[in-house]
C-alpha cells in the first residue's frame, strides 16, 4: 500500500503563527482607529460650530433675530437653534425636528486635540450626543453667544469658557 502523504500544505504551527501575527496587527492598529474616528468627530463639530457662528452673524445683520415685545415695544432676548442640516437657525417651538449633531468625545478635556488648535470650540465636559448649538440674542447687552446645549434639557455642555461670544458694535 502506498503512502498518499501530501506535501503541500500549511502545517498547524505555521497557521497559528499566521493568525498570532494578524491578532497583534489588529491590537495595534484598533487605537489608530479609534483616535482618528475621534479626530473627524471634533472636526465635524467644529465645522459646525463655524458655520454657526457665520449665520448667526448673517442673521444678526439681516435682522433675523429682532423680537419685539407688542405691548412694550422694547427688543427681546432671544434664543436660536442652529440646525446643520438646513444651515439656519430656528426657534424654541421646532428644536425637536431638528437632527443632533454633537459628535463629541466623552473624555474630560479636548479629547485627541490640544487646547491651542480648538480653543474657544471644543471644551467638553460630557459626551453630548444629543446636542445643538444655541445662538443667545442679547440687544441689550450687544452680544450674540453661540453654545453647545443639550438638546432635552437645555444644559449648557460647554465648560469653562462661555462660548463663543460676537460683540455686536463689532460687525457695523
Amino acid at each position: 500500500m502506498k503512502n498518499r502523504h501530501s506535501e503541500s500544505g500549511f502545517t498547524l504551527a505555521e497557521l497559528l503563527i499566521v493568525v498570532a501575527i494578524i491578532a497583534v496587527l489588529v491590537a495595534v492598529s484598533i487605537p489608530i482607529f479609534t483616535r482618528q474616528l475621534e479626530k473627524a468627530r471634533e472636526s465635524t463639530d467644529i465645522a459646525n460650530f463655524r458655520a454657526a457662528k457665520a449665520e448667526a452673524v448673517v442673521a444678526y445683520l439681516s435682522d433675523e433675530f429682532l423680537k419685539v415685545d407688542e405691548n412694550t415695544g422694547m427688543i427681546q432676548d432671544v434664543t436660536l437653534w442652529y440646525d446643520a442640516a438646513s444651515g439656519k437657525f430656528v426657534d424654541t417651538s421646532k428644536k425637536g425636528s431638528i437632527v443632533a449633531y454633537g459628535k463629541g468625545t466623552s473624555v474630560p478635556g479636548y479629547g485627541t486635540s490640544t487646547p491651542e488648535e480648538f480653543a474657544g470650540y471644543y471644551e467638553i465636559e460630557m459626551p453630548y450626543d444629543e446636542a445643538l448649538i444655541a445662538c443667545n440674542y442679547s440687544p441689550n447687552e450687544g452680544i450674540l453667544e453661540l453654545q453647545w446645549r443639550d438638546r432635552s434639557s437645555e444644559n449648557l455642555i460647554v465648560a469653562g469658557m462661555p462660548g463663543f461670544v460676537i460683540k455686536l458694535d463689532t460687525l457695523g
